[in-house]
């Protein structure tokens, strides 16, 4: 079972931008991770010049509001939050991926199966190895 975000208020909006804060800069890499399209992270490139913060707010509302092919890439859910942010988009920060998990943890929260390395220290707080065989196997969601 994931926990599924509904864009109802600012409130989603408020603890996304500080799960996924370190990262901002990383807006347009996060926006294709979630599955929205290019012209429109374009669109909103131009609109928050300088601002990564401000670009990053607009990816979000962009993905709650499910402006992207949902019925392909699934619901907005914060297992996908989690694996961005373990992704290459999120900056492969291991430590705020636990801490998202942690605060939105439920019971079949098997992030090993979704995202294609074993992320099961995300639950369990131990660290993964560095093994080469992990390298560059974090995908980004859908």
């Amino acid at each position: 079972m994931q926990l599924v975000l509904f864009y109802a208020d600012d409130d989603d909006l408020g603890d996304l931008m500080a799960a996924m804060a370190p990262a901002a800069s990383k807006w347009n890499l996060i926006g294709t991770a979630f599955r929205l399209k290019s012209d429109r992270l374009d669109q909103i490139g131009a609109a928050c010049p300088g601002s990564p913060e401000e670009c990053l707010l607009k990816v979000f509302r962009e993905w709650l509001h499910r402006n992207y092919n949902v019925g392909r890439f699934g619901e907005p859910s914060w297992v996908k939050v989690v694996g961005v942010m373990a992704s290459p988009a999120g900056g492969n920060n291991y430590a705020q991926a636990k801490s998202i998990a942690s605060e939105h943890q439920r019971e079949s929260f098997s992030l090993d199966k979704l995202i294609g390395i074993d992320l099961s220290f995300v639950c369990s707080g131990t660290m993964p190895s560095e093994s080469p065989g992990n390298k560059g196997k974090v995908s980004s969601l859908a």
